[in-house]
């Protein structure tokens, strides 16, 4: 995906969710729901002006974030030869975030909001979409699974994100069947904590099995 066409999507979706906040704003109650306790019940509200700009406030931030990591990063760590995945992984967060400003509104309207249902389908689709570009990164501080390994070697960094890449699209599928078939937050919380460790775990695993620690560990003796 070019920058034009990632930009003009990011300011499309951005212009939706303003649009739709504008229009939102005077039929509101002055107490809107904007999060959800694991058993499902509201347990936090904002007035409506706060909770009109979160959806596009996210997104701006989302857009902004992903805007400057080709701007910000430093020499041998840069994303010029994967900016387009960085384009492309910079929508999908901008939509995401205006997702999430949608259930508020909606949530704010009075449609019942099942977070158990909602919420792992949203961020499973997310995971999904995420894994399939994790392989398609190269070392960087921004964007990727960044862990000493990885950030150590080139080949670590690529086999990490390859595996990690398979783990985010079966961890994220696995969120939108337990929020489909509304299996409670517990399978969601394992899925996540899978995701985030199993990467980890690999790029120490694989860094030991090329690299090794002998050579320091025997320099500091």
């Amino acid at each position: 995906m070019t920058r034009n066409t990632a930009n003009t999507l990011c300011a499309l979706l951005l212009l939706i969710a303003a649009v739709a906040a504008a229009l939102a704003y005077t039929k509101l109650p002055a107490q809107v729901p904007i999060h959800w306790n694991a058993a499902g019940d509201i347990d936090g509200y904002a007035d409506k002006l706060n909770a009109v700009l979160l959806g596009p406030g996210m997104a701006a931030l989302a857009w902004l974030l992903m805007w400057a990591v080709p701007h910000v990063s430093p020499k041998g760590f840069r994303t010029d030869n994967f900016q387009a995945t960085v384009h492309v992984l910079q929508v999908v967060l901008v939509a995401f975030c205006v997702a999430i400003g949608g259930i508020i509104l909606a949530a704010g309207f009075g449609v019942h909001i099942t977070p158990e249902r909602v919420f792992p389908i949203a961020i499973g689709a997310l995971f999904v979409v995420i894994g399939n570009y994790l392989g398609k990164t190269q070392k960087n501080f921004f964007v990727g699974i960044r862990t000493p390994w990885t950030l150590a070697s080139d080949e670590v960094w690529m086999r990490t994100h390859r595996m990690g890449g398979y783990v985010f699209v079966a961890t994220g599928a696995a969120m939108v069947i337990i929020g489909a078939l509304d299996l409670g937050h517990f399978p969601f919380m394992i899925a996540v904590i899978a995701a985030g460790l199993m990467p980890v775990a690999y790029s120490f695993l694989i860094y030991r099995q090329l690299e090794g620690f002998s050579d320091d560990a025997q320099n500091i003796d």
